[in-house]
């Protein structure tokens, strides 16, 4: 079976007073160490942290959507990807990442929006087409899935998952 990525993104901090972007950018620094140290209880609350000090700030709820995401809770996921797409309707990494917890909610046709949305955002987003395939081989249409692989292989060349993958499939990448 093919597999997923999962991208995340640092923090940007715009729009806010120097103060309190410092505030918020070492919230979303912290929890990012200790999401990756996989300590999502510790990451969720210094998001929501930095949510409280910025509630328009799309990013947070999307790093938060991320934690919830990684600690199994892919309902509040979902809600943190949904609030930062509303403030942020171009937030491609929302989209991707909403993407992937509907791809493994088994919510395919979801799924499959949500990384066509991404991809109309950023045309380049390679990790966007590589999912995209793999939800499409979920749904059985391996001739989609193909396409999109090869299209993930011309945007990076280099993208040993995706090669993997297609050899899954018994196809040269």
């Amino acid at each position: 079976m093919p597999t997923v990525k999962v991208v995340a993104t640092p923090s940007k901090g715009d729009g806010m007073p120097e103060s309190v972007q410092e505030t918020v950018r070492t919230y979303l620094d912290h929890g990012g160490a200790c999401l990756d140290k996989g300590k999502h209880d510790e990451a969720i609350a210094d998001y929501t942290k930095a949510i409280a000090l910025d509630p328009n700030f799309a990013l947070a709820y999307t790093n938060r959507g991320l934690a919830y995401a990684k600690k199994g809770d892919v309902d509040r996921a979902i809600a943190d990807y949904d609030k930062a797409i509303a403030l942020d309707p171009n937030f491609v990494l929302a989209y991707f990442n909403r993407g992937v917890v509907y791809g493994r909610k088994g919510a395919f046709d979801r799924a499959i929006a949500d990384y066509t949305k991404a991809i109309a955002l950023d045309p380049n987003f390679a990790d966007a087409y590589t999912n995209r395939g793999v939800v499409y081989y979920e749904k059985g249409n391996k001739e989609q899935t193909i396409a999109d692989f090869r299209k993930a292989l011309e945007i990076d060349p280099s993208d040993h998952l995706t090669k993997n993958n297609l050899k899954a499939l018994g196809v040269t990448p």
